[in-house]
């Protein structure tokens, strides 16, 4: 077995130690932004809210609305419904129909990963807001790595204080314990599937704005710029190997 010299050793750690560095660097450009929830105002980290939507059903009885743009009936694409449901933005969002026939209602599964996952930790995980009033309830369940999903549990969403309708609409919104789903305390989950009850009334299921970590976990899916980096020290590991044994 061939044996690595100090020189080499220290080069291949500060490699890996650059790979962390680039890995970790999405919080780097993190701020803090104040949002109303049913508890009172509270802080968010911007890198902790939801950066795609995985998966979604949303049939002609889905609607997108905000405050700044017409209300615009289904069916959607999940590429059209994305920008609706990422980020911190609370002046727009997607609402949830009857869903197709059979009484299948439609669904959203907003995802995290590049940015930030969801940790079980101490108290609520996680929080999602809704529009409209009354508050709608929602179903939700919570999955790891697009796996197979938790059975779902009825939340009702409450009205968020200080008043706000950014989205033209009143915002309501709900905590979320990760307890709930049996998830282990510091397990990690990366999706967070959304359904409405299905009422038989088109366009009548809860309106969603968006979705943010409380506690947040390390990123389960690096970023493409870390994994150009990751790629580029690889190499040079690799280059340093190659002198070696020349």
């Amino acid at each position: 077995m061939k044996t690595v010299k100090p020189r080499t050793k220290f080069l291949a750690n500060l490699a890996f130690a650059g790979m962390l560095v680039a890995i970790g660097s999405g919080s780097a450009n993190a701020a803090l932004i104040n949002l109303p929830t049913e508890l009172g105002l509270q802080a968010f980290d911007t890198n902790n809210f939801a950066t795609s939507v995985a998966a979604s059903s949303c049939s002609g009885t889905c609607l997108t609305f905000g405050a700044s743009e017409p209300v615009v009936l289904g069916p959607f694409t999940t590429a059209q419904i994305t920008p609706y449901l990422i980020g911190a933005d609370l002046t727009r969002g997607v609402a949830l129909g009857a869903g197709p026939q059979g009484g299948i209602a439609d669904f959203v599964i907003p995802s995290f990963g590049s940015l930030a996952s969801i940790a079980n930790g101490t108290g609520f995980d996680f929080v999602i807001w809704e529009a409209g009033a009354p508050a709608e309830p929602v179903q939700v369940s919570v999955s790891l790595g697009g796996g197979s999903f938790s059975s779902a549990i009825l939340y009702t969403t409450v009205v968020a204080s200080p008043a706000n309708s950014a989205s033209g609409f009143q915002t309501n919104a709900i905590h979320i314990n990760l307890d709930d789903f049996g998830v282990a305390a510091g397990g990690l989950i990366d999706q967070v599937r959304i359904q409405g009850l299905f009422t038989g009334v088109g366009g009548s299921g809860p309106d969603i704005l968006a979705i943010a970590a409380l506690n947040a976990g390390p990123p389960t899916i690096p970023e493409p710029a870390s994994l150009a980096l990751l790629g580029i020290g690889l190499a040079g590991l690799g280059a340093m190997r190659r002198r070696k044994t020349a």
